[in-house]
């Protein structure tokens, strides 16, 4: 689970750089960022070791962006691999519902929502981490505003996990519909 988290992670984020470099507002922000449908995927697929690869995948690249500062080098990517698994342990009930019934309880509402919370999660904590860092050091990254740079970095996440997850959705429904057999077709 851990090692297939981090691979998928890593191919996702690599794709949507290279599909969606035109949606890049700032360094590492775009408008439309698919790979948080991974994050909240892996989440709850596979739950803590989903989020542990995917915070394993982003420190091999984080440490690249933030090489001048080692604290960012480190919560970054933890905020990255479990700002999904937060959101799921919050918006699903926290302890109330062991790791395996989490797929129970979700229906397009709490997806929703998952979504949104996790979204919010993830830009909130970057955007801390910048401010924290120091204008001067967040301007060198190539994030001149912060408010702006939350606002795109949320909506690129809300955007790419909605897209990704009701794609996907949409995908099963299709092939899932296909794979049923009717019991009037005499087979």
């Amino acid at each position: 689970m851990l090692a297939s988290s981090l691979v998928l992670w890593l191919l996702s984020w690599h794709a949507n750089a290279w599909a969606f470099s035109f949606a890049e507002v700032y360094p590492g922000v775009n408008l439309l960022f698919l790979p948080h449908g991974m994050r909240v995927l892996l989440s709850l697929l596979f739950g803590f070791w989903g989020a542990s690869g995917i915070a394993m995948a982003s420190f091999m690249f984080h440490r690249n962006l933030w090489s001048d500062d080692p604290w960012a080098t480190i919560i970054t990517p933890l905020i990255s691999g479990y700002c999904a698994w937060f959101a799921m342990k919050i918006s699903l009930g926290l302890g109330q519902h062991s790791d395996d019934r989490r797929l129970e309880k979700l229906d397009s509402r709490s997806l929703i929502g998952l979504i949104c919370l996790s979204a919010l999660i993830n830009s909130l904590g970057h955007v801390i981490i910048l401010s924290t860092l120091g204008t001067q050091a967040a301007e060198s990254h190539g994030h001149i505003n912060l408010s702006s740079t939350f606002a795109a970095m949320f909506t690129g996440d809300l955007l790419g996990a909605l897209i990704m997850l009701y794609a996907l959705r949409m995908i099963i429904m299709v092939f899932g519909s296909k794979t049923k057999r009717d019991p009037s077709d005499g087979t």
